[in-house]
């Protein structure tokens, strides 16, 4: 009987990805403790999670799968790729969103695959009674150990899954089975003696490969922390708004997959209809307007956009960070109007000391 609804499981989960357009890798790792559990206790003990508490809350259930759900027997990991390219090329005199933010909220693309994916498999009557449990960055759950084990790609030094032919701009999520599997062999490690995503980060966040310091990340900064950011820190900030792609961009395995590089790059995941992904402003103005009290924000982003994340209140911090950085005296006017109205402490300092210094670049009194 369990030799017969494996098969069942395996026949039919090759027949699905096989036809699935949005998918570029998948495969099977077994539900088990992971082989880095040690290295994420020590991350966490070592305090280099930074306020991320949620991380720490549940530890034993990200290192272990049974501790989450006992009865898993597999995992089936796949990667679907972001909305948007990486872009390099873009100025370094922007306001920037990090790649994987540019189109809608990536955990709704990835809950309708794993619901495909259920809906298929169940309708096999040998299957019908199967546990199922979805993930994508939502659960206690170890998706790039999984990834690895699963053999999507290999962790690189940046901490994010590399795989030869698709780079790292793609999303990790999966599903729990109660059928047992055969796994799929891991990958080869080929990042070799490359270190140009250490050595070029902007705030040396990484400690060593694969050993990224949450407290000195730019995406940590502008996504998850909710209070004050150090100035020594937020000055190497550049214009980032929301997230960093810097330690992918200079990563030679995605050179390939870069906006502009080759006819691969494109727009939107594959077999979801085009118009869908969220614009975004292109000024420093434009962001100041859509980032004020009633600008448009919670109803533009708040349901499909990966921004709603951090919210208006500490977009518009980032937005005053990014501005002093760029030195974008055209923003003045939209910030001080910001200011009359803004209640936020944390969001009025970080504006006042962007008024302050960019009147002083403007050379005004």
């Amino acid at each position: 009987m369990i030799a017969e609804r494996s098969g069942a499981c395996l026949a039919s989960l090759r027949s699905f990805f096989s036809n699935d357009p949005r998918v570029l890798e998948w495969g099977i790792a077994p539900a088990r403790p992971t082989p880095n559990a040690g290295l994420l206790r020590t991350w966490v003990d070592d305090k280099l999670h930074a306020g991320m508490e949620y991380m720490a809350a549940r530890l034993n259930e990200r290192m272990d799968p049974k501790t989450f759900h006992p009865w898993a027997e597999s995992a089936i990991v796949f990667a679907f790729p972001y909305a948007q390219p990486l872009s390099a090329s873009r100025s370094q005199d922007a306001y920037k969103v990090a790649a994987y933010a540019r189109g809608k909220d990536y955990h709704d693309t990835a809950r309708t695959i794993w619901k495909d994916a259920e809906a298929h498999l169940k309708s096999d009557p040998t299957l019908a009674g199967m546990r199922f449990y979805g993930f994508a960055d939502t659960a206690p759950v170890f998706e790039r150990d999984l990834a690895s084990e699963a053999g999507i790609g290999w962790r690189g030094k940046n901490c994010c899954t590399l795989n030869r032919s698709h780079g790292s701009a793609f999303h990790l999520a999966g599903f729990f089975l109660d059928v047992p599997l055969p796994p799929t062999a891991p990958v080869e490690e080929f990042c070799g003696g490359c270190t140009r995503c250490i050595d070029q980060c902007p705030t040396d966040a990484f400690l060593g490969p694969g050993r990224l310091d949450a407290n000195k990340c730019i995406s940590y900064w502008t996504i998850e922390a909710r209070g004050e950011v150090p100035e020594d820190l937020s000055r190497r900030f550049g214009g980032w708004i929301f997230g960093c792609d810097v330690c992918q961009e200079v990563c030679p395995w995605n050179h390939k997959h870069i906006r502009g590089a080759t006819p691969e790059g494109r727009d939107g995941v594959p077999g979801e209809p085009e118009g869908t992904l969220p614009s975004f402003p292109d000024t420093g103005n434009a962001w100041a307007a859509l980032l004020r009290k009633g600008g448009g924000f919670r109803s533009r982003y708040r349901r499909n956009s990966p921004l709603s994340r951090a919210g208006r209140r500490n977009l518009l911090r980032n937005l005053a960070m990014a501005a002093r950085n760029l030195g974008d005296t055209s923003v003045l006017e939209s910030l001080r109007a910001s200011l009359a109205e803004e209640t936020d402490p944390v969001v009025r300092r970080e504006i006042e000391r962007t008024v302050a210094a960019l009147e002083a670049r403007a050379g005004m009194p």
